[in-house]
């Protein structure tokens, strides 16, 4: 009985402390690499962590039911031990991950939640800007052409990729040409000369004489070519490069209702620094209309005499916009003066359909909520009963079976049903602006690639332009565009700053006013939101 005991007490000393110990696990990322968007799963010690996003049974379920929350999910190839798997909860100085969670389909679908959820966050619009490393690549000629092997290839600047070498080629080979031709000239002379003087006849001497004279125009034409083609056109001769402009996609509707929702969420919760017309109607009958989308019109024209572009726009506007923006356009061209690659981009409509979805993410089951558009509905059928809620009782008891709110906003897969059944009552205030189409979202196209960045020289032109034109713009959105004269402009200020902006930095309570008018070079949006004024401007 001792032998037993003395053995049963041995085998608890060896199973005791590995039974303490935390299993293996992989460092996961989402939305970015920092500690703060990272998470560990518990694995087996043979696990891949390379490919349990890949492979792993809970991520493979995951990608089925919320297919989102998986989306940009990344883990660190290798795996940590059992003592490594520490996490910011435990109170570790040495902390590997946010939260530890074991590898089953509902706690990594609540570590996923917790970081939110899929399009384009506000970080990944900032990162977006950041232009893909180019390198320039000299072209090596197959064949030596009088004595050059090598030409410089393509380069990039400001955006524009600028092709020389179809010219420097055309040059090379003309150079080249020119001396076969005079070669040739020079034998024909010789060769004219050497009839002349040998002729026995009079048609030998003189078929020396033409081919003489024949030999002669053509050297003369050779070597006068480049006067005559200046002549009659000088571009014939002036080889430039060929440049194109890089394509500038702008924001998707779904990235801009995100990004005007997190501006809207930059106010207090009293929206001061939100400018409010007071001569804003409330709206037509019961404050909601149904658009009809065939009316509006889209807008594509270039600088008045040129085949450069001045404005596109890549979703139509209420007809009430169109020569505003023409105005707004040619003065644009105007001010740019030899950055001609510069021009007006964006869009106006953005249906309701949009704004439903953002809204059924960010406000249900909450008291506050961040859409710059409101509840997308007909009065009556949403109600504020301690948190935002729907007055019909089917609608309430779906949105019952999602309580409680989730720090972060619903994902698409949770909101689905509700958004399939409410959608048929989705509409626009009368007072609405990008749903009616009496709003702009406009950026520097061929400058920079979407709203939330702003190449400032270019930005401020883009203002001044705007503002002569007869537009306001919104104090805490720098793209957002209305007219002036709009009675149904509620929150576009007719005394607006040109390159000022107004943002609730960080955690403070108010919104704090930036005059990036002074940045030399481009100015991220989302850096001052996120309290990072200092690296807001930056090249």
């Amino acid at each position: 009985m001792r032998k037993a005991a003395i053995w049963i007490a041995l085998a608890a000393s060896w199973i005791l402390p590995a039974a303490a110990q935390a299993a293996d696990c992989c460092k996961c990322f989402k939305g970015g690499t920092s500690i703060d968007r990272s998470f560990c799963v518990d694995v087996a010690a043979s696990t891949n962590c390379s490919q349990l996003v890949a492979n792993g049974s809970a991520f493979t379920d995951l990608r089925t039911t919320d297919a989102d929350l998986v989306s940009g999910v990344t883990c660190e190839s290798g795996i940590l031990n059992g003592n490594e798997c520490e996490t910011i909860s435990s109170g570790s100085s040495s902390a590997q991950c946010r939260v530890l969670v074991n590898n089953s389909v509902a706690e990594i679908r609540g570590a996923l939640s917790s970081l939110g959820s899929s399009p384009a966050s506000s970080e990944e619009i900032t990162e977006e800007e950041e232009e893909t490393p180019f390198t320039p690549i000299d072209v090596d000629l197959g064949v030596s052409i009088g004595g050059v092997s090598k030409i410089s290839g393509a380069t990039r600047e400001e955006g524009v990729v600028s092709v020389p070498f179809i010219g420097q080629y055309v040059n090379i080979v003309y150079r080249y040409m020119v001396g076969i031709v005079l070669i040739v000239a020079i034998v024909m002379v010789v060769y004219g000369g050497f009839r002349y003087l040998t002729g026995a006849t009079s048609g030998n001497v003189a078929k020396g004489k033409e081919i003489i004279r024949d030999a002669m125009i053509g050297m003369l034409l050779t070597l006068g070519a480049y006067v005559i083609l200046n002549t009659i056109n000088p571009a014939t001769v002036s080889f430039e490069p060929l440049r194109i402009s890089q394509i500038s996609r702008g924001l998707s509707d779904w990235e801009l209702e995100e990004l005007e929702a997190d501006a809207s969420a930059s106010l207090d919760s009293s929206g001061s620094g939100l400018y409010t017309n007071p001569a804003a109607p409330s709206g037509g009958s019961d404050g909601f209309v149904t658009v009809d989308t065939s009316r509006l019109e889209r807008l594509d024209v270039d600088c008045e005499g040129t085949n450069s572009t001045a404005i596109h726009l890549n979703t139509p506007v209420d007809p009430s916009f169109i020569e505003p923006l023409r105005r707004a356009a040619q003065r644009f061209c105007e001010l740019r003066g030899s950055n001609t690659s510069w021009h007006i981009r964006g869009g106006g409509y953005r249906g309701p359909e949009l704004s439903l979805r953002l809204w059924l993410k960010r406000c249900l089951n909450r008291v506050n909520c961040t859409t710059g558009t409101g509840a997308p509905f007909r009065p009556g059928v949403v109600t504020t009963s301690g948190v935002k809620t729907f007055t019909d009782p089917a609608l309430r008891a779906m949105a019952d079976a999602l309580l409680p709110a989730p720090a972060n906003p619903y994902s698409d897969s949770q909101i689905q049903a509700i958004y399939q059944r409410t959608l048929p009552m989705a509409g626009v205030s009368s007072g609405g602006g990008h749903g009616l189409g009496l709003a702009a979202d406009l950026f520097c196209g061929g400058a920079t690639t979407n709203q939330a960045v702003a190449l400032v020289e270019c930005q401020l032109i883009l203002e001044q332009a705007m503002k002569d034109a007869g537009f306001c713009r919104i104090p805490n959105e720098w793209w957002h565009f209305e007219l002036a004269s709009n009675p149904r402009s509620r929150f576009c200020n007719p005394d607006w700053a040109i390159g000022r902006v107004s943002v609730r930095v960080g955690t403070a309570s108010t919104p704090t006013e930036f005059d990036y008018s002074t940045c030399d070079g481009r100015f991220y949006y989302n850096d001052l939101g996120r309290g990072n004024a200092a690296r807001a401007c930056r090249r």
